[in-house]
C-alpha cells in the first residue's frame, strides 16, 4: 500500500513538474511575442517618422522654390517700373 502511495505521489511530482515546465514554455514563447509586437510597433513609429519627416522637407522645399520665383517676378517687376528690361 505505501509503495502505491509513493508511486502516485511521485507521477502527481512527474506531471507537476511536467505542467510547470509547460506553463514556463507558454511564458516564455507569449514574451518573445511581446518582444516581437513591441519591436514592429517602435519600427513603424520609426518608419512614420522618418516619412512625416520627409513630406515636411518636400513641403518646405516646393515653399522655398515658389517664394523664389515670386521674388524673381518682383524683382523683374521693379526692373521695369525702373526702366530698365
Amino acid at each position: 500500500m505505501k509503495k502505491n502511495e509513493e508511486k502516485n505521489e511521485e507521477e502527481q511530482g512527474k506531471e507537476k513538474e511536467e505542467e510547470r515546465k509547460m506553463k514556463d514554455m507558454d511564458d516564455r514563447k507569449e514574451k518573445k511575442g511581446e518582444e516581437k509586437s513591441r519591436r514592429k510597433d517602435e519600427k513603424d513609429k520609426k518608419i512614420k517618422k522618418e516619412e512625416e519627416e520627409r513630406k515636411r522637407k518636400e513641403e518646405e522645399e516646393r515653399e522655398k522654390e515658389e517664394d523664389d520665383e515670386d521674388d524673381g517676378r518682383m524683382n523683374k517687376d521693379k526692373d521695369r517700373q525702373r526702366g530698365g528690361r
